[in-house]
């Protein structure tokens, strides 16, 4: 999920093998429970490479194929996008982040009859 060029490939092959792209469900994630002061760097970039740069590359991939067919994505994030445990602050970031950035697509894509 972190990286463009297997996600690329990834939904290539999906197209190939199934010949369109109906539904992305962008469901990929990964935490490490730590106070804020004990993450490193490393602990960072991977929980937000995962959480978030995930989500982006494979909609960033998927919403041309999606388009087409008018379907439909699924960003699963969490309710510490808002209500926050302590020892999680990275992958709360991450989650808010999910739904900051889901709230966004209403102004690029076009509007369903459900909205």
């Amino acid at each position: 999920m972190r990286d463009e060029t297997s996600v690329r490939q990834m939904m290539a092959e999906a197209i190939d093998r199934c010949g369109r792209v109906g539904v992305l469900c962008n469901n990929a994630g990964i935490e490490r429970y730590r106070v804020t002061e004990d993450y490193t760097l490393e602990d960072w970039q991977a929980i937000v490479h995962t959480n978030l740069l995930g989500i982006f590359l494979c909609s960033k991939y998927a919403l041309p194929h999606l388009r087409k067919v008018r379907g439909s994505v699924i960003n699963i994030a969490s309710v510490q996008a808002v209500a926050c445990e302590p020892s999680i602050s990275v992958y709360a970031s991450t989650k808010g982040g999910i739904l900051a950035f889901t709230r966004a697509w209403r102004w690029i894509t076009p509007r369903t009859a459900c909205e």
